[in-house]
């Protein structure tokens, strides 16, 4: 009988929760006085709403519209079905944040989840070049537990004008600060989603998801992070556009079967591994567009990633990279074009991952970087390149197998140092030295078309192969393919597939 009282009141304590949760409005034309639970009586200014202890279920509420200048710093977390929402209310344009003249994070959130934030604009004001400027960070430090349920969607992030040598001048950030601290051993995230939000000309980063922890055995010999620290779980990052970085768009660092997808990624990497900014501060100069760093299953498909550039100093500045300690990867579906670093690197250490199904236009420099061990398993098959302007190469140390390797124009391509395997690959145009291929074709693959197009569709259009190409019905049979290739056709499983990434019907 005491039990059942016990768990009634327990319910009703529960469900009052949910009754008691608060909305709290802010407004240009509201008044501090006011006690901020309807428009009518919103409050006015952020060290207003920066004073609340927020209760799981609040909502913090901007008028549309509405512009402020300053640094949010919301207290207070959520709970499981009870995030609490940051957002807007009212029709019309995202209201503004702005840090105005400090250098900070503009929304930052220290050790707190179930939180979502959405339809937000997101400003850093006058450019301050030398400082961190953020945008939205969710930070662990002290936590001492895995934070939970962080969304972030539908937020235009811009012009934060921060040091291009931190990774914390960055548009969205959730992680663990810091490299192998004592916190991380019990600190991490799980569950989170950053989704279509608009990332626009930042210091550093677009989006990273930092955790240093390595979820595989470490075999670079380096041992970068010790034992014990905790990976992220459950990360997603889908359609979001990031543009105009000064380094990397998108990095996932320490975590288990984050999917990176449905992203548009173009004009980043422009600072970093600049020889002008070679002196002074330490940092790392190389940067990617789309990488991940030490992860275990995680998955890069149809993203879109172009006109990454490449300063002197960076040796990367490629579309995508599978760097140190990542295992069981995949990279598939994506289109990368114009390129300055080319498509794809592969760093030591990381290995049995694959890039299937790709298209690569017009990707420079070392289009497939691929710097590790053979014996490290790591697979690239059935992708399309077609170089069309500059001195190309390939460090081939993987197995490459059924791709199209196409050079016209004033392309120029060869493969160096050795070190990979290639077999049933297609070779065309304009090679310096074409690699050791027992089974190459060496031929024109007849795409539809070699013309350049702005739309996605009309170039994967054009690099259909034609119905007497010689790489149709060519390939070598790959076990657990995807079963799809780049424009969605089935692949068959028991009969040879075409070369390239996209495969003529049945």
């Amino acid at each position: 009988m005491i039990m059942g009282f016990r768990n009634s009141l327990m319910a009703l304590l529960l469900f009052g929760q949910v009754l008691c949760a608060t909305d709290y409005h802010i407004s240009n034309q509201g008044r501090d006085e006011a006690d901020g639970l309807t428009p009518a009586s919103a409050w006015c200014s952020i060290a207003r709403v920066n004073q609340v202890e927020l209760q799981p279920g609040d909502r913090v509420l901007f008028e549309s519209g509405g512009k402020w200048r300053g640094a949010l710093r919301l207290r207070g977390s959520g709970q499981q079905d009870q995030p609490i929402r940051l957002g807007r209310y009212g029709e019309g344009p995202l209201p503004c944040i702005a840090l105005g003249d400090e250098s900070n994070v503009v929304v930052r959130f220290e050790n707190q989840d179930f939180w979502e934030v959405s339809e937000l604009e997101i400003i850093g004001g006058q450019a301050k070049p030398d400082a961190v400027v953020g945008g939205i960070h969710f930070v662990a430090t002290t936590a001492n537990r895995i934070l939970r349920h962080i969304v972030v969607k539908n937020c235009v992030i811009r012009d934060l004008g921060g040091s291009f040598k931190e990774y914390e001048s960055c548009g969205i950030w959730v992680g663990v600060e810091g490299w192998n601290k004592e916190y991380g051993l019990a600190t991490s995230y799980d569950w989170v989603r950053i989704e279509n939000n608009r990332i626009r000309n930042t210091g550093r980063c677009g989006i990273l998801v930092w955790t240093c922890a390595s979820p595989v055995e470490q075999t670079d010999g380096s041992h970068m992070f010790r034992d014990g620290l905790i990976p992220s779980q459950h990360v997603t990052i889908r359609k979001n556009l990031i543009e105009e970085l000064g380094g990397d768009g998108i990095l996932v660092l320490g975590s288990v079967k984050p999917m990176i997808e449905s992203n548009v990624v173009r004009r980043t990497c422009l600072r970093t591994g600049d020889p002008a900014a070679a002196t002074g501060q330490r940092y790392n100069p190389a940067s990617a567009a789309v990488w991940l760093h030490s992860c275990v299953e995680g998955v890069m498909q149809f993203n879109q990633v172009s006109a990454t550039g490449k300063q002197p100093g960076n040796n990367d500045g490629m579309a995508f990279d599978f760097d140190f300690n990542c295992q069981g990867c995949v990279l598939q579906y994506n289109y990368s074009f114009d390129n300055a670093g080319g498509f794809l690197l592969i760093m030591p250490s990381a290995r049995q991952n694959i890039a299937r199904y790709n298209l690569s236009i017009d990707d420079r420099d070392h289009v497939l970087f691929l710097v590790g061990k053979l014996e490290e398993a790591n697979l690239v098959h059935n992708n399309t390149f077609h170089m069309r302007k500059g001195d190309c190469y390939l460090i081939p140390r993987a197995r490459l197998v059924n791709n199209i390797f196409s050079v016209s124009g004033s392309a120029t391509l060869e493969e160096r140092e050795g070190g990979g395997e290639f077999r049933n690959n297609c070779y065309h145009g304009s090679w310096k030295k074409l690699p050791a291929d027992p089974l190459a074709i060496v031929a024109d693959p007849m795409f539809v078309n070699r013309r350049s197009a702005l739309d996605v569709a009309t170039v994967l259009r054009y690099h259909q192969l034609r119905p007497k190409s010689p790489c149709r019905r060519r390939g070598e049979i790959i076990p657990d393919n995807g079963g799809r290739d780049l424009r969605g056709a089935l692949i068959p499983d028991s009969t040879a597939p075409d070369l390239g990434a996209i495969q003529s019907k049945p």
